[in-house]
């Protein structure tokens, strides 16, 4: 294997790694590619989260919680926070306002207060027409439930407000619980398409176990699950069915999964559009290897010449295998691993590159372009009031570019993709999966809050053409 340097350069803009294109003096997969679509790597924009909907609730991290919510109360259609009145939120498709407590880290701007997120304020002048200011947030005087939003009651004070509840629980009087979101990390998705639709396959993990959603893009920023249930629970005696990868045939779906930490990989097939799956194979791949030292996982899949194969981490982001499926087993390309951290590193751009994992394979023409998970360094020294401050390790997304599976051509100028800042302040990024579109690419991935790998959820970066 060589993982050899190509020809792109990434200049920093606005804090995000783009790249722009060089004569290539050499005839290697990574030589003078153009822009987007075809390189798979151009100048992708600010992230931004995606909402994830199971049902009515959307999928977060921390515990299911629900709002106390009037019978008679409506709620109404939308599409973006725009469509609703503040301080409600377009949460799965209907204006509610965001139930919150004192841990939940509201948007920029806001606070929570009477149990949801609300604009902040010290005075009234900071709230809009119609609002006051009371204990730090704005909200409205009411007469009546009637006065207030979704989601929210009049209170004995005469104060819109909202009271949490969990989902299933009695709320009392002629109000009920309505859930707004259900607890879980949405982790590892692939992107894909299916008979038209924008499709993702995603793992929610849960405490102690976690099972594999398929999902519908009603906006390319906006993902409800379809069906509400799992369309794939783990194998018996397994806690995880995780980090799917999709190989799609018409109707027919092929989808590699992990199971358990690093127990194997696995192969469940459907024939209906991946609405529901039935296992081949519980233990496609197990690891054997020395440098897998126990553990592969994160599939990462595609098609080449009729055979399904991918590429997989090894040895708890050892390095990056490849393996071939063969009916219900799968063989190794080779034995030893194809892509190792230290292939990422570049003295200017990327450096102390500790881990390497999550492959996910984009098939272009001759060329099949590796996305990938690593933890290094690839910022600067910040000056501050109080000194330089040196940067700190954190994941970002690396690229490598085959034409044989065999020898690999890196991004040369650091991550492809690193918000310097971004959504919660410095990011890490991880998990990516790219999908091609007419009008560009979306490259979609879990954001962090960076050193600590914090999830924050699912996020998505666009490049146009």
């Amino acid at each position: 294997m060589t993982a050899r340097p190509s020809v792109l350069v990434a200049p920093l803009v606005l804090g995000i790694a783009l790249s722009v294109s060089i004569p290539a003096c050499d005839t290697s997969p990574g030589a003078g590619l153009e822009p987007f679509p075809s390189s798979g790597v151009a100048g992708f924009g600010k992230p931004q989260l995606v909402s994830v909907c199971i049902g009515a609730a959307a999928v977060t991290p921390g515990s299911s919680a629900g709002l106390c919510v009037p019978a008679a109360q409506s709620f109404a259609a939308c599409a973006a926070d725009d469509d609703c009145r503040a301080p409600e939120k377009c949460l799965c498709g209907r204006c509610i306002v965001r139930a919150c407590d004192p841990s939940t880290v509201c948007p920029t701007g806001e606070a929570c207060r009477s149990g949801r997120c609300t604009r902040s304020c010290t005075e009234a002048a900071d709230c809009a027409a119609g609002e006051l200011c009371s204990g730090g947030g704005c909200t409205r005087a009411c007469s009546g439930d009637a006065a207030c939003r979704a989601g929210e009651a009049c209170d004995l004070f005469g104060t819109c407000s909202a009271e949490a509840c969990v989902p299933g629980a009695s709320c009392g009087g002629d109000s009920t619980c309505e859930p707004v979101t259900v607890s879980g990390e949405v982790r590892e998705p692939h992107v894909t398409s299916i008979d038209g639709d924008r499709v993702a396959f995603f793992e929610v993990r849960t405490a102690g176990s976690a099972s594999i959603y398929r999902g519908v893009f009603e906006t390319p920023s906006h993902l409800v699950a379809d069906p509400v249930e799992p369309v794939l629970a783990p194998p018996s005696g397994a806690s995880r069915a995780g980090a799917p990868s999709a190989v799609v045939r018409g109707s027919d779906v092929e989808l590699l999964v992990a199971i358990g930490d690093g127990a194997a990989v696995g192969l469940a097939r459907s024939t209906n559009g991946g609405r529901s799956f039935t296992w081949a194979s519980e233990s496609l791949l197990t690891p054997s290897e020395p440098w897998e030292s126990g553990s592969v996982g994160s599939p990462g899949a595609f098609e080449r010449d009729g055979d399904t194969y991918f590429f997989y981490e090894g040895g708890d982001g050892a390095g990056i295998g490849l393996a071939r499926v063969l009916a219900s087993t799968a063989e190794r390309v080779q034995p030893l691993p194809l892509l190792r951290p230290a292939d990422l590193e570049d003295a200017g751009f990327w450096r102390s590159v500790q881990s390497i994992g999550t492959p996910h394979a984009l098939v272009d023409g001759a060329i099949v372009r590796v996305y990938v998970t690593a933890r290094g360094i690839d910022g600067g020294t910040a000056i501050t009031p109080s000194g330089p401050v040196p940067p700190e390790p954190n994941d970002s997304i690396g690229m490598f570019a085959t034409a044989d599976l065999a020898t690999f051509d890196r991004y040369p100028a650091g991550p492809v993709y690193s918000a310097i800042s971004g959504l919660f302040g410095p990011l890490g990024e991880r998990e990516p999966a790219v999908h091609l579109t007419p009008e560009g690419a979306d490259l979609y991935f879990i954001a962090t809050t960076g050193e600590a790998s914090l999830p924050l959820g699912l996020s998505r970066a666009s490049s146009p053409k």
